[in-house]
């Protein structure tokens, strides 16, 4: 064996925690005659919701997508900037090339990662509409500052939150997307739980909650068991492709995956995913521990 394949195969990133239950759940869809827009995905997005603390949760097929959406609802296109840090993935970026925006690419804190507020500030423009900024690694970016800054500029600039990795982080005694204009989460298999593929907006405003769902769906009148049902077809699909997907996700294991990070996290004093990072800028310099998924891994077990 190759020895580098060798420590690849040992050295895993994360691995999904699903059992038994999750399996029931996702075979309970399989056998209805319904498999997309069932039932499960609004039972989702109403828990995902309540357990954040958003007014409101719409679910798509992936983080990409829910960045991308949070642009369109932001009416964010050609023409326009939109402030992205130096240091994500590559997403946070091609979402906002896919809405024919231009990326402003601007520089990162040193102790944190995440987006640097002074260096977003000097980069806006007459043209800058918006800032997304990203919660590395699932620690919460200064997004009072960055709420500041956006307020300061005339006009008032979208703050939409790349919160990929953050579900169950908290800052200021707030979930990471409780009290969000828009903020993004990904349900990637590595992340904290999982739809095989998928993502959600979170947002506190009904009218752009409204705005994502109608960007998101092909089926835009009708959610009927079968494939044949009547429909008005708009021209894109983010939505989730399956119904069960939603079914593989618990808030439970949210919170578990939750008490698995704080306990990582307080090896190393950092704040990620803490309760209060107040003044986490003051703290010492120490890399952020890359747990941005971390569960009970399968070796660990």
């Amino acid at each position: 064996m190759n020895s580098r394949a060798g420590i690849a195969d040992e050295l895993k990133l994360s691995a999904p925690d699903l059992g038994d239950a999750e399996r029931a759940a996702v075979d309970a869809v399989l056998r209805r005659d319904q498999l997309t827009l069932g039932p499960e995905l609004p039972a989702f997005e109403d828990e995902l919701a309540r357990w954040v603390g958003a007014r409101h949760a719409v679910a798509v097929s992936s983080g990409t997508a829910a960045l991308v959406l949070a642009l369109q609802a932001c009416d964010i296109g050609a023409g326009d900037e939109v402030i992205v840090p130096s240091f994500t993935f590559p997403a946070t970026i091609n979402a906002v090339a896919l809405v024919g925006a231009q990326p402003v690419i601007v520089d990162v804190d040193a102790a944190s990662w995440n987006l640097d507020v002074a260096a977003a500030a000097a980069a806006l423009t007459p043209r800058t509409r918006a800032l997304l900024p990203v919660d590395v690694l699932g620690l919460p970016a200064p997004r009072a500052a960055l709420r500041a800054l956006a307020r300061r500029s005339d006009p008032p600039l979208a703050v939409i939150e790349d919160a990929a990795c953050a579900l169950g982080a908290t800052c200021d005694g707030l979930r990471c997307g409780s009290d969000s204009q828009l903020a993004c989460l990904s349900f990637h298999p590595r992340k904290i739980i999982t739809t095989g593929e998928g993502g959600a907006v979170l947002t506190r405003d009904a009218a752009l909650a409204a705005r994502c769902v109608g960007c998101a769906t092909t089926v835009a009148t009708t959610r009927g068991p079968s494939s044949t049902s009547a429909a008005t077809h708009g021209s894109r699909s983010w939505r989730p492709r399956s119904a069960g997907r939603s079914s593989l996700v618990s808030t439970r294991c949210s919170s578990a995956a939750s008490r698995w990070r704080r306990a990582i996290a307080s090896g190393s004093g950092r704040a990620a995913g803490a309760q209060n990072c107040a003044g986490w800028r003051q703290g010492p310099t120490t890399r952020p521990l890359r747990f941005a998924c971390a569960r009970r891994s399968r070796a660990g077990q």
